[in-house]
């Protein structure tokens, strides 16, 4: 596609349903989309599965300091190296609610 001096290219991801995007310092890519948490390296040419879950990963957000953070349905997901593995840092513990933003405050990382 091409519109006001910008080019698209299409990169892969087909039949995926992107629900979230955040970029790292170091230009990492992280997508949240319906069950899966994937990551980029190389501008989108290549993508790794980072987490899978039966929900939608709605809001991504990645600290100063390689801290990766996710909303879902069943709480909020943490990483502490940019992605690798990923703790349940906050349950839903409410029923028919769930997380679908986070912010992280800086310097601490509080979300």
């Amino acid at each position: 596609m091409e519109g006001e001096g910008y080019e698209w290219e299409h990169l892969g991801l087909n039949k995926r349903a992107i629900c979230s995007m955040a970029i790292s310092q170091s230009n990492d890519i992280f997508l949240g989309t319906s069950g899966y948490i994937i990551r980029s390296t190389d501008n989108g040419i290549t993508w790794d599965t980072l987490k899978y879950m039966l929900t939608n990963f709605d809001d991504i957000e990645v600290s100063e300091d390689s801290m990766v953070f996710a909303a879902t349905y069943y709480g909020v997901l943490r990483s502490f190296n940019y992605g690798d593995n990923w703790d349940l840092v906050f349950n839903n513990q409410i029923g028919d609610a769930w997380m679908s933003s986070i912010d992280i405050g800086h310097p601490a990382n509080y979300i």
